[in-house]
C-alpha cells in the first residue's frame, strides 16, 4: 500500500504545475461622434454620442468585430477614469493622461492605462483620441504600451492559474489515503 501512496505522490509532483495568464495583444481602432470642450490650449471635457469599432486585431477577435458599439464613459473632466470603455468582456481603465492639447483646430487626448479581460493578465495599453474641436467625428486607438512599461509593471504580478491535472491527482491521493485508513481499521478489527 505504501508503494501506491508513493506512486500517487510522485505523479502529483510531476503533473502539478502552474501557468501564468497571458498578456493581451492586438489593437482596436474606434470612430464616432463626440463633443469636445476646450479652453483654447487643452481639452476640458469629452462627451460621446456614438462610439463604435472601426478595426480590430489580435486577442480582441472574435469577441469584438468592426461595427460593434462600445460602452464609453463621458469625461466631464479630463482625468484618469476607471472603466473608460468596455466591449466584449474587455475593459480599459485610464490610469494617466499623457497628452491633452489643441493643435490648430484638432483636439488631442492620449493616456496610458490597463486593459483587462477574464483569462488574461491585466495589460498596459495606450489610448489616443483626436477630433476637430466642437461637435465632430473623432477617431481613437487603443494599442499595447511599449515594452519598457510592461517590464516595469511591478504592481501587477502574474495571475497564477492552477493546472487541473494536479487538482485531480490531489483528489485521487486523498481518496487513496482514505481507503488505506479504512482497510487498516477493518483488518485490525
Amino acid at each position: 500500500m505504501r508503494k501506491f501512496i508513493y506512486l500517487l505522490t510522485a505523479l502529483f509532483l510531476l503533473v502539478s504545475t502552474t501557468t501564468s495568464a497571458m498578456l493581451l495583444e492586438g489593437k482596436i481602432d474606434f470612430t464616432g461622434l463626440s463633443t469636445t470642450t476646450d479652453n483654447g490650449s487643452a481639452v476640458t471635457s469629452l462627451m460621446f454620442s456614438t462610439f463604435e469599432i472601426d478595426a480590430v486585431t489580435g486577442d480582441f477577435i472574435p469577441a469584438v468585430t468592426p461595427g460593434d458599439t462600445v460602452i464609453f464613459s463621458d469625461l466631464a473632466t479630463i482625468v484618469p477614469t476607471i472603466d473608460l470603455w468596455h466591449i466584449g468582456g474587455f475593459e480599459f481603465d485610464l490610469a494617466a493622461i499623457t497628452i491633452n492639447t489643441i493643435v490648430g483646430s484638432v483636439a488631442i487626448v492620449e493616456g496610458a492605462g490597463f486593459l483587462s479581460k477574464a483569462g488574461y493578465e491585466t495589460t498596459p495599453y495606450n489610448w489616443a483620441y483626436s477630433s476637430r474641436r466642437g461637435n465632430n467625428s473623432f477617431s481613437a486607438t487603443v494599442s499595447p504600451a511599449p515594452p519598457s512599461i510592461i517590464r516595469t509593471r511591478s504592481s501587477f504580478p502574474p495571475t497564477v492559474v492552477p493546472a487541473p491535472a494536479g487538482a485531480a491527482l490531489l483528489g485521487l491521493a486523498i481518496l487513496g489515503f482514505g481507503f488505506t485508513r479504512r482497510n487498516n481499521q477493518v483488518q485490525h478489527n
